[in-house]
């Protein structure tokens, strides 16, 4: 880290954690991936271990997730401009917490299955909207970041 600190070109511009908006929405994001993450390996496990799922079903009843990612996306990128990134992503980090409470009260029966791609859809659509906010957000931070003149190494 100190290499990196004084290096006039780094691998990792650790500077940028001096801005709010960068270093905020990179802790949103790993703490909304977390969630996200660990409530699609969770359900992937109980689509094998609960419902008796094979690994092909199993994958395959998740992937409403990257349906709701691809249409939540053009949706949160349309509203960024109008919103912001705070709104968008205060929206989509709630609407994740809703649904994985709603995940955490389903039972195994003879619906379940539909239930859950579904709720799945909504989670992808959901997180979209912490994704495309996040990344859109981080990438003008290093933009901006690169159109200050280079730091020059200490003689």
């Amino acid at each position: 880290m100190l290499v990196e600190l004084r290096m006039p070109s780094p691998m990792l511009n650790l500077r940028l954690m001096k801005d709010r908006l960068f270093r905020t929405t990179n802790i949103v994001m790993l703490l909304g991936l977390s969630g996200f993450l660990g409530s699609l390996y969770l359900v992937a496990l109980f689509y094998q271990y609960g419902l008796g799922h094979t690994a092909l079903a199993s994958g395959l009843a998740t992937f409403p997730e990257a349906i709701g990612v691809m249409v939540g996306g053009q949706v949160s990128t349309r509203l960024y401009p109008r919103l912001g990134p705070r709104r968008i992503m205060a929206a989509g980090l709630t609407a994740v917490a809703v649904v994985l409470a709603c995940m955490s009260r389903v039972n195994a029966g003879p619906d379940t299955l539909w239930i859950m791609r579904g709720l799945i859809f909504v989670l992808g659509y959901s997180m979209s909207h912490v994704f495309v906010p996040a990344v859109r957000s981080t990438s003008s931070a290093i933009l901006s970041s690169r159109s200050s003149p280079p730091i020059t190494p200490p003689s």
